[in-house]
């Protein structure tokens, strides 16, 4: 039969696409006697090393060559009769033929254990069949249902470290909002402390010469009183000077220029007292004025900040 089905293609390994695999040590010497190129019956360890050369391995390489070594002659020998009465099982549970042959998988792991015994009728193999089936799929169905819990689970947990770590991040971004709000509210009392400080100390510097003109405005109105009143005192320089003026001829340029420089006062008295009227007492000119030194004030420390 091997031969028939290699169809006279052996010359080598590569070209051959059959071969005969067992355990029999007797029916390998007889293939080796025939001298044939390419043996037809091979060792399973000879075609695991085949396999292993020329194929990836896997995890499960060595353990289903141990499986494959360790399967009976009468666990293997299933007939074709009962392949199909479990396959007919099997489809009236599920007509998916990856999940069938998934099952027939697990059927042959589990050595068709419970599903062909020793005297079984054709219904009591389909009914094992069934019934196995059956469990499985339910089995599988409970898997999926439990990871499907667990990735709610899963899911459920990340939602709530999530919904933390928003939480965390708002309240940190909140509080450096705050902390940023409390750093410019202070800057703000700071600047105008400093405003404040410096638009008093220019509007006293400001002050200062209405102070001396009125100062100066009471020496003068005290001078022009002293023509009229203590005449006699020795002390009264008004008089002293108005009497020497009287002294120089009438018309002589001293005496004009002496006339001047007394009448000059009179003249200078009225711009000292304006000027200390609006440095001092005219609310206008001292607000205007006050506008005018916070607007130095806060370009200047606002520009620093």
């Amino acid at each position: 039969m091997i031969n028939e089905k290699r169809n006279g293609q052996f010359r080598n390994i590569f070209e051959t696409k059959y071969f005969f695999i067992s355990s029999d040590q007797g029916l390998r010497r007889w293939d080796f006697k025939r001298k044939d190129s390419t043996p037809a019956v091979l060792l399973p360890s000879q075609w695991m090393s085949i396999l292993l050369r020329y194929v990836t391995r896997t995890n499960d390489d060595f353990k289903s060559f141990v499986s494959f070594l360790n399967l009976s002659q009468n666990e293997t020998s299933i007939n074709s009769e009962k392949l199909q009465l479990i396959l007919l099982g099997i489809g009236e549970i599920t007509s998916d033929v990856e999940r069938q042959s998934l099952i027939v998988e697990t059927m042959v792991q589990n050595k068709f254990q419970g599903i062909i015994e020793k005297n079984s009728s054709e219904e009591e193999i389909i009914e094992n069949a069934r019934n196995f089936a059956k469990t499985q799929l339910d089995n599988d169905l409970d898997a999926i249902i439990r990871d499907k819990e667990a990735l709610q689970m899963s899911l459920e947990t990340h939602k709530e470290g999530a919904k933390a770590a928003i939480y965390e991040e708002q309240e940190k971004k909140a509080l450096e909002i705050s902390k940023a709000k409390s750093l410019e509210l202070q800057n703000r009392k700071l600047i105008n402390t400093l405003v404040k400080k410096y638009v008093d100390k220019y509007l006293f510097i400001w002050r200062i010469p209405a102070f001396l003109s009125l100062i100066l405005s009471v020496v003068i109105v005290l001078f022009y009183l002293g023509l009229f009143c203590y005449k006699t005192i020795s002390w009264n320089f008004a008089v002293q000077i108005a009497t020497w003026i009287n002294s120089l001829p009438s018309d002589s340029i001293e005496n004009d220029i002496a006339k001047a420089i007394y009448v000059f006062p009179g003249g200078t008295l009225i711009y000292l007292v304006v000027l200390s009227y609006n440095r001092l007492l005219n609310m206008k000119k001292i607000h205007e004025k006050r506008l005018v030194l916070e607007e130095l004030a806060n370009s200047k420390y606002n520009k620093i900040n």
